[in-house]
């Protein structure tokens, strides 16, 4: 694979965000419903987290299950002790939680075939397709086969390939950003993820691309083969 700039790709590398309590609660609105629905429960599993941000999964674990181990991987520091921090004053055990901080999914932390499931909200939507391939490739080696990771993404609706593609039309909370095929924030279509060759670069299946809450956004599940 061709040498890539994972860094200048990603939006949040000189620029951590922070999330406040009406983000929070809108990131919980849909990721705890997708997470019910594919994964159920994430009792007695090894959880990985990329792209975690402030960790919104951390707060709900009466609703979700708490997994054995819970690794929370971001390219900064800052929203991962930030949700560390508020996860301690909801009172709970943070002794789960292991922090992973990277600009190049550097997941040398977790043990091979670790992991039982994965999970992202939204970061695939802020790279390019050589940059997914990489992830996944780095990823691979750390889930168990017949695992899956599940990744928001900007799936056009029309499939129709374009370089610019507003959203505004929509009217809807989330949809005032116009999403591009080769800048951030990429958008991919149907197609464009049916047929690459994930499984011959990555070691992983596209398997199904479902709705989610989110306004513009849908979840793929890719399988670890």
């Amino acid at each position: 694979m061709k040498n890539i700039n994972i860094s200048k790709q990603n939006p949040y590398k000189n620029s951590a965000r922070h999330t406040g309590e009406q983000y929070r609660k809108d990131l919980s609105s849909w990721q705890l419903p997708a997470i019910q629905e594919h994964i159920e429960t994430l009792n007695e599993k090894v959880f990985l987290d990329i792209g975690a941000g402030t960790i919104i999964p951390g707060e709900h674990f009466e609703k979700i299950g708490s997994p054995d181990k819970y690794y929370a991987q971001d390219i900064n520091l800052d929203p991962l002790a930030e949700g560390i921090e508020f996860l301690k004053s909801k009172g709970v055990d943070t002794s789960i939680f292991t922090t992973l901080v990277s600009d190049d999914f550097d997941f040398s932390l977790i043990e091979d075939g670790e992991v039982d499931v994965a999970w992202s909200n939204s970061l695939f939507s802020h790279l390019s397709i050589d940059v997914i391939c990489y992830c996944l490739k780095k990823l691979n080696p750390k889930m168990k086969r017949g695992s899956s990771y599940y990744t928001s993404m900007l799936i056009l609706p029309d499939n129709l390939e374009r370089s610019s593609y507003s959203w505004h039309h929509l009217k809807v909370k989330y949809s005032d950003i116009t999403s591009h095929s080769l800048k951030n924030p990429f958008h991919y279509t149907r197609s464009t993820l049916n047929n690459h060759p994930f499984i011959d670069q990555t070691g992983f299946q596209l398997k199904t691309i479902h709705k989610y809450g989110h306004p513009i956004q849908e979840l793929v599940e890719f399988v670890r083969i």
